[in-house]
């Protein structure tokens, strides 16, 4: 069964030189549409009210294929991250 009501915020952790940049879903049960993110460290927040995982996925460079960013939550929790500017979406499985 996959993740249903999954709320999920990716957050920049503050940089005085880089803009903050944010996403933020409430209560999916499917994978998201890309969305920009600039880079950096950020932090990735997860509640889901059911079994399944969500993972922070990053679109390849063959502009197809879609790669784990951050280890997939089988429950809610917490995770910081450095990442790439580049193309991501939240998967719900």
């Amino acid at each position: 069964m996959a993740a249903t009501a999954v709320y999920v915020n990716v957050s920049r952790v503050p940089d005085a030189a880089v803009p903050g940049d944010s996403k933020a879903f409430s209560n999916i049960s499917a994978t998201t549409s890309p969305f920009p993110l600039r880079g950096g460290t950020y932090t990735v927040d997860v509640i889901g009210s059911t079994f399944g995982t969500v993972t922070l996925q990053r679109l390849g460079p063959d502009a197809s294929t879609w790669l784990t960013a951050l280890t997939a939550f089988s429950a809610s929790g917490t995770a910081n991250a450095t990442l790439p500017d580049g193309s991501y979406r939240v998967a719900l499985a």
